[in-house]
């Protein structure tokens, strides 16, 4: 064999070994004696070089090429014509037969084709157009340097499916030859369409259009290249060092502005004091349960998911009444660690981290929803500046939230899907109308989740306190209790249980809260008395259920008792615990918060009262009305409007002066005890007229007079006139809290203490929808008190003063949310 044949091939990395008696490759097909294969083609590429695929390895296995290939014409064979092996027109066996001269001449169709009909072909090859050689030696040569441009293979008339099928193919010759030809034929063969395979002929001409020319990739490396030694240029380094810096302080102020709108205010309702009498710690249980040597390994997971959220820098700064925050997330965080079942080591760290993840960007979302301005002017974003935060943080905290849906047993992705679902939703048109019923689901299904959980809870602790009890009682020892339960020691049990119930009773104001507010966009389920596990319908539809704990009512007896042993009415003590404290002023408030907690727990039971009626009246149309429920609610309903009017108090000058002197932090927590309640009446106010427009319009003169229905429409006329005044009461307050906003440069008013997100005097709440609410219906009972008041008087400029206050907070209120939520007052 020539020596200089066998270089070039192993040059060319041919994957068969060559022998000096000939070209042999172990292993290879056998071909029979004057058989050449169709793909023959593919031993070169176009360029000759050489390709040797599987289906022509034969052809060398009993053939010997005997000339010199470097002195021999180059050919651009195809499977129609064969290449000779030497100069003189010597043909390797078995074809040496046949007197083909090469020449010029000889390769045009008219004297190729009959020499080819004496090959032993198959008929449907031998209709192919043999192809003109050309020149390619230099081609060749480098190629054989490395430096040869790859070229796509052609494909001639059968594609490569109906080959391998062994099925007759439609391709016309060389139709994926001539770049002439790819750009006139690019279509499918019948056998591929009807199959719904890809043609190789299609695929080609794709394949052979986004490669490009070696050109066009010589300059795409080039511009690679540039791209990447910009990348690590200096000044890219330092832009990617900034926006690093800028989205770490950004998620760090959005933190902050969280803590104030939602942590600071929510927390208070959970500490000693506004949790119910049965329970004496609610979530301040966190630090007495830290001390506890056996769960400090729970402690230390749990703080290092706090720690992987926010820095700890930048929880400082709330010193006073609340410290430590976010309260709310390391409670969950505990009772995740203490409570979650044991998993392998690598899947619990990877799906706790993504759970903390998704609860980080949902409450740097709930704090997008605001509009954060600078004194100074410096560092403001635009309007579309705001929007786009709140879009992107909204759409990140939804991903991630959905992502981590299958964790059914975590209480901080419980507590997130609840959060993310009081979030108003940015954007437009149809995006929007997606992201509220994503909301709507998340905090249907956040409440559901944390019923559960503190249900199964509160199973689990009574569990482990009877067998601790038994075990103590028969004198043994409890270490078999560690054994059973590891995670939670006997002595541990009566803090976990207040930490347990604090987030219960948070649901509690979260469920009640959401269905008086909100009835036009949920349809909670009818009230049942359960055993503490959330009682819902299996569909997918949003709905809330407000479900009694084994002790509801004893729970709710207890914080009447307590509201009516206060000695005197919350604002009397803040009036006067104000006025009477030391040079230091550090316990100037803590009295008043003492009791402004109790006054929350009052609060609570509004709310939770008014959600059953709501329930009761709205959400069961189409059906008849139970009015001996009806009327038993809201029996209980007005006896706790009284009971809040007589242990709250109502606003006079002093209390007024002493809202613009209190602190920022104070007032935010004021401000969210009283609005809440004064929505609730207002709510239970607007409520009780629709009833009673609805009862008015549908009896008649001849009705029984002991119905059910007529009493409750004699109870809803005589009570007219009070609720009108209790009414207007709280669209006072409000307006008056409201005022504190604009007073800028009262006298006696307090230097505001900084703060960096730029919300001091923007009435902010954990859910910004109600307190638009609150203001709305403010606006609504001050216009309809003004267009009754026939004769001018006190009370209509009281009124007008009022109503002018609580229309400026509404447009503050538009600047200052990103999205305004659609408040439908009736």
């Amino acid at each position: 064999m020539n020596t200089d044949f066998a270089c070039d091939l192993q040059q060319m990395g041919a994957p068969y070994d060559l022998s000096e008696d000939g070209a042999t490759m172990a292993g290879a097909p056998i071909v029979p004696d004057g058989y050449i294969q169709t793909d023959l083609l593919e031993m070169l590429d176009g360029t000759g070089g050489f390709n040797l695929p599987r289906q022509t390895r034969g052809i060398f296995r009993d053939h010997q090429l005997t000339s010199d290939m470097s002195s021999a014409p180059d050919l651009a064979w195809t499977d129609s014509t064969v290449s000779p092996s030497g100069s003189a027109g010597a043909w390797p066996q078995p074809y040496a037969n046949l007197d083909i001269p090469v020449t010029e001449q000889s390769w045009d169709s008219a004297g190729v084709e009959p020499a080819l009909q004496q090959l032993p072909l198959p008929q449907q090859d031998l209709a192919h157009e043999p192809t003109k050689p050309n020149n390619n030696v230099a081609v060749r040569r480098r190629s054989l340097d490395g430096t040869r441009a790859h070229v796509l293979r052609r494909q001639n008339h059968a594609c490569d499916s109906c080959r391998m099928a062994k099925k007759a193919c439609d391709l016309p010759p060389n139709a994926a030859g001539a770049a002439e030809r790819r750009k006139s034929y690019r279509q499918t063969c019948s056998m591929c369409r009807t199959r719904g395979l890809q043609c190789t002929v299609t695929w080609l001409a794709s394949k052979q259009a986004r490669k490009g020319t070696a050109s066009t990739r010589a300059a795409s490396a080039a511009s690679a290249a540039s791209l990447r030694a910009a990348a690590v240029s200096p000044s890219a380094i330092e832009g990617d060092i900034a926006r690093q810096v800028v989205a770490r302080d950004t998620c760090a102020l959005q933190f902050d502005l969280y803590v104030e709108a939602f942590d600071m205010p929510v927390s208070q309702c959970l500490l000693p004091g506004s949790m119910p009498p049965l329970y004496n710690l609610g979530v301040a249980a966190f630090s007495l349960l830290s001390k506890s040597t056996p769960i400090s390994r729970h402690f230390d997971k749990a703080n290092e998911w706090i720690q992987s959220c926010w820095e700890a820098a930048h929880g400082e700064g709330w010193s006073g009444p609340v410290d430590n925050a976010p309260h709310v997330f390391r409670t969950l965080s505990i009772l995740d660690a203490l409570l979650q079942r044991s998993e392998p080591w690598r899947a619990a760290e990877s799906r706790n981290a993504s759970i903390t993840q998704a609860y980080k960007w949902v409450a740097v979302a709930s704090a997008a929803q605001f509009v954060t301005t600078s004194e100074k002017g410096a560092g403001n974003r635009t309007p579309s500046q705001n929007h786009d935060l709140a879009l992107a943080t909204f759409r990140k905290a939804r991903d991630m939230v959905f992502g981590n849906i299958a964790a059914i047993a975590s209480f901080r992705l419980a507590f997130s899907m609840l959060l993310f679902g009081i979030i108003i939703p940015p954007g437009c048109g149809e995006e929007k109308q997606r992201f509220e019923e994503d909301t709507r689901f998340t905090l249907c299904e956040g409440v559901r989740r944390l019923q559960l959980l503190c249900g199964l809870a509160q199973t689990r602790l009574r569990v482990v306190s009877a067998r601790s009890t038994v075990s103590n009682s028969s004198g043994g020892d409890s270490g078999g209790q560690y054994l059973e339960d590891p995670n939670i020691p006997p002595d541990v049990i009566p803090l976990v249980t207040e930490l347990v119930a604090a987030v219960q009773w948070l649901v509690n104001l979260a469920s009640a809260a959401v269905v008086s507010s909100s009835y036009q966009n949920f349809c909670p389920a009818q009230i049942r008395v359960g055993d503490g596990v959330l009682q819902t319908d299996s569909s997918l539809s949003p709905s809330l259920s407000l479900v009694e704990e084994p002790q509801q009512q004893e729970i709710e007896d207890s914080i009447v008792a307590r509201a009516r042993g206060e000695a005197k009415p919350f604002l009397t003590v803040w009036n006067q615990g104000t006025l009477s404290h030391d040079d230091t002023g550090n316990d100037r408030y803590v009295a008043p918060l003492e009791c402004a907690r109790r006054m929350t727990s009052v609060a609570v039971l509004l709310w939770k009262s008014l959600a059953r009626l709501t329930v009761a009246v709205e959400c069961r149309k189409g059906a008849e009305l139970d009015y001996e429920e009806i009327e038993l609610l809201y029996d209980k309903m007005t006896t706790l409007v009284q009971l809040w009017r007589t242990t709250f108090g109502t606003f006079d000058s002093t209390t007024t002066l002493h809202l613009y002197e209190a602190p920022t932090a104070v007032w935010r927590l004021f401000t969210f005890c009283s609005n809440d309640a004064d929505l609730a009446i207002l709510l239970f106010c607007e409520l009780a007229q629709r009833l009673e427009t609805q009862l008015a319009r549908n009896s008649s003169a001849s009705a029984p007079l002991e119905t059910p229905q007529w009493r409750l429409y004699s109870a809803l006329q005589s009570d007219h006139t009070s609720r009108a005044r209790q009414r207007l009461v709280s669209a006072i307050q409000v307006a008056a809290i409201a005022a504190r906003d604009h007073s800028q440069g009262s006298q006696g008013q307090k230097a505001p203490e900084p703060r960096r997100h730029g919300l001091l005097n923007k009435p902010i709440h954990p859910w910004p929808r109600m307190i638009v609410q609150a203001h709305s219906l403010a606006v609504k009972t001050f216009a309809e008190e003004i267009y009754k008041s026939v004769v001018p008087s006190q009370a209509a400029v009281t009124m007008a003063s009022g109503l002018k206050t609580c229309m400026q907070s509404l447009q503050d209120l538009e600047e200052s949310l990103v999205t305004f939520p659609d408040i439908t007052v009736r």
